[in-house]
């Protein structure tokens, strides 16, 4: 019953609270989890109800967020990360384990924060005890994009990805989405991708909505003279200012070196990839070997985390995650 699995789930959590799991231990509760699609959920929300009294009980009793002073830095605190829209400086919290991230006038604690923004964003928003970056030999240049997201009654293309090099096109490809997913996913109608790179400083990033609807209708009407326009049901505008690096001659030199010193906080991005290209599988590829390097600290089974100079320096080239 779920009154079963949700007291099973707390057992389990407060094992694996207490210590880790030896190897039969873990692969009975593997074997658990695998029982019934519902334990996963159940356990999740079991760990939630601890630290969060692990966190109730390291604020005390009197705590009151609505009257916190954020500006009180005690001995021995933990920082966090502030986004500097809503305070320049960095401040420090007090909190039994994880971090604090302070965003939109709000504060919320996290187990483990992963940080996949530039390197020039991580600069501004996490304080120096927080994170190290020993620069290169330059600041590395990123590429915007602005992505027009086309929803017609019929496919526009057969094809996944139709690469252009047609300067009257505004846009650089055509990405067939609904050709990779069942349309019943997208209620019948189909989805294409229209995406502009440019570099992050490019004034067309800052076109308005409107301007920019106007110029990629224009390049539809070139490249698909056919295209009826009542077949087309909307044209949405998405845009990034700093989407992936862009790797110029001798782009390993400019690469700044990261390194994290608090064993909760991890850096992964793209600037961290050097003789790589930037599609989808090497994002990937990145992400499982970050996984594998550092999966067992992210699920808190990792004894040493408290000796994070131990830890073998992840696989992904240029920059690092470990800690010092």
């Amino acid at each position: 019953t779920a009154r079963e699995i949700d007291e099973a789930a707390a057992s389990w959590a407060m094992r694996i609270d207490r210590s880790s799991l030896g190897e039969d231990e873990q692969a009975e509760f593997d074997d658990w989890l695998k029982g019934d699609v519902r334990r996963g959920g159940a356990f999740a929300r079991a760990r939630a109800v601890i630290m969060l009294a692990k966190r109730a009980k390291a604020l005390g009793p009197d705590f009151d967020p609505a009257t916190f002073d954020l500006a009180a830095e005690p001995a021995g605190a933990i920082p966090i990360i502030e986004e500097p829209v809503v305070a320049p400086t960095r401040r420090r919290l007090l909190i039994g384990g994880g971090l604090v991230v302070a965003h939109d006038q709000r504060r919320e604690a996290f187990d483990k924060v992963i940080f996949t923004s530039p390197v020039s964003v991580l600069q501004h928003v996490a304080g120096r005890e927080l994170v190290g970056v020993a620069n290169g030999q330059g600041g590395v240049e990123y590429l915007g994009v602005v992505c027009g997201v086309l929803v017609t009654r019929k496919p526009l293309v057969p094809y996944y990805i139709v690469n252009i090099a047609d300067g009257r096109i505004p846009f650089t490809g055509v990405i067939g989405m609904s050709n990779l997913v069942s349309p019943q996913e997208l209620a019948g109608y189909h989805l294409t991708y229209l995406p502009k790179y440019v570099l992050s400083d490019d004034p067309f990033l800052r076109q308005t909505d409107d301007e920019l609807r106007r110029v990629f209708g224009e390049g539809l009407r070139v490249m698909f003279p056919d295209l009826d326009a009542a077949g087309i049901q909307s044209l949405h505008v998405n845009r990034a200012f700093k989407v992936q690096p862009l790797q110029v001659l001798n782009y390993s030199t400019l690469v700044p070196r990261v390194t994290t010193r608090h064993e909760d906080f991890f850096v992964l991005n793209t600037a961290q990839f050097v003789n790589a290209t930037l599609n989808n599988n090497e994002v990937a590829r990145a992400v499982d070997e970050f996984l594998s390097d550092y999966g067992d600290r992210l699920e808190g089974r990792d004894l040493a985390a408290g000796a994070p100079a131990a830890r073998q320096a992840p696989r992904l080239r240029g920059s690092t995650v470990a800690h010092t």
